[in-house]
């Protein structure tokens, strides 16, 4: 295989490639990387050196992928590239040639019949973009804390409603909502006591107590998927 991209445009041109081996280019250029259907298959890749590229996009790369064997071709294609950029040492890239690879997956998936667990591993795992984003699960949790907030508040408050969308209704909701506001950050420390945040109830019923369940189970994992985003080149 070719030592680096120009080496490798060079026997691509002059059609110098082994019958084992194939690769079809229509433009390779300093700047990217294409075929004429923005699409590289049944390749090895692995090898390749290169320096100052900019890579395509995941978007670029066979647009009109469809049936499961495009997108394990796609799959493939980045994780060859990824494992490329490795052994080139570069970390940055490579990590988003496994991002890309694991999108492919995703797509993969979606394309197969069954195989529950595996699409609903890789839906959660779209919460941090494969390791790569720790902002979506900040702002996950912050969506789920107020979400529950808001239910936890309904159970525990007897005297209003959150189906009574009359003026009156929604005022006095939002006057009980902003008079518990400190219940909101204490719910966001996983470990918080129910028992504490509830304090002034007269009782906490069984569906607070499955509400706020099911929210540590969700916050406890989007916390964990914001370290993981956080330590992506350490790993």
């Amino acid at each position: 295989m070719a030592n680096s991209i120009s080496e490798l445009y060079r026997k691509l041109k002059t059609r110098e490639l082994d019958g084992t081996t194939k690769i079809t280019y229509q433009e390779i250029t300093e700047d990217v990387i294409i075929d004429e259907n923005n699409f590289i298959h049944d390749s090895n890749l692995v090898d390749i050196s290169a320096s100052s590229i900019k890579w395509f996009e995941y978007k670029q790369v066979n647009q009109h992928a469809k049936t499961i064997e495009d997108h394990k071709q796609k799959r493939e294609l980045f994780r060859q590239l990824k494992f490329a950029m490795e052994k080139q040492g570069d970390k940055i890239q490579s990590l988003v040639f496994k991002q890309y690879e694991l999108i492919a997956y995703r797509q993969e998936l979606h394309s197969s019949i069954g195989r529950y667990d595996e699409k609903f591993i890789m839906l959660l795992n779209r919460s941090n973009s494969y390791g790569q984003n720790w902002w979506k699960p900040v702002l996950w949790a912050i969506g789920f804390t107020s979400l529950f907030y808001y239910l936890i508040t309904i159970f525990q408050s007897p005297e209003i409603s959150g189906m009574d969308f009359s003026g009156a209704g929604v005022s006095h909701l939002w006057y009980i909502l902003w008079k518990n506001f400190g219940v909101f950050f204490q719910m966001l420390n996983p470990v918080h006591i129910i028992d504490k945040i509830s304090e002034g109830a007269q009782y906490i019923s069984k569906m607070t107590y499955f509400l706020d369940y099911l929210y540590r189970i969700i916050l406890s994992y989007l916390i964990f998927q914001t370290i993981s985003a956080f330590r992506k080149y350490v790993k």
